[in-house]
């Protein structure tokens, strides 16, 4: 899939497979990772990587909706330099 955002283009890989009772969603960036000063509070209300351009809300509330409301898991992986892969399960309701 191939994005484009105010301005700038990039790709970014997204994978949806049902596996185990489960619906895993992973979505990858190749946009350079997540700083440690960020990854360490990154689903945490108010914290952007956009600095005064974001506010913080979306990564949090899709955190809360996704453990909350659907009994899921949300996490990821960032290498500085590279890219950062979130990993979304949601367990598919009658298969466990």
């Amino acid at each position: 899939m191939h994005i484009y955002q105010s301005g700038l283009s990039g790709d970014i890989n997204i994978d949806v497979r049902k596996t185990e009772g489960n619906c895993v969603i992973r979505i990858e960036d190749f946009a350079g990772g997540i700083s440690e000063e960020i990854a360490d509070k990154l689903f945490k209300q108010m914290t952007s990587t956009k600095g005064d351009e974001g506010t913080g809300f979306g990564l949090y509330y899709s955190y809360q909706i996704i453990t909350g409301e659907f009994a899921g898991t949300m996490n990821f992986e960032t290498k500085q330099g590279e890219g950062t892969i979130f990993a979304i399960t949601i367990p598919v309701k009658g298969e466990n």
